[in-house]
């Protein structure tokens, strides 16, 4: 195994200097069968960045253990981490 299975969702920190991001996540093939593809990618979203706004997926499988597949995923995060401020 050549990557490492992120344990937990990346943070601003790990934004490039265009705002992509780069993690491998771990899916259990259960979680996908539903065959929606939206609910995939908002899968892939929230495991590698906590929450659905990740743009611009990409992903391809890398390994897997038993029924649960490593899929490395990238994507424009750089709406994902800004701060709305909803007060005046």
């Amino acid at each position: 195994m050549k990557y490492k299975v992120l344990d937990e969702p990346l943070t601003k920190d790990a934004m490039d200097k265009d705002g992509w991001v780069k993690g491998v996540v771990a899916v259990d093939i259960g979680d996908i069968a539903t065959g929606n593809y939206e609910l995939f990618l908002d899968l892939l979203s929230e495991r590698l960045v906590g929450n659905e706004l990740l743009m611009d997926i990409q992903y391809r499988v890398v390994g897997h253990s038993a029924d649960v597949l490593h899929i490395e995923v990238t994507g424009d995060a750089s709406e994902v981490f800004e701060q709305v401020d909803y007060h005046d």
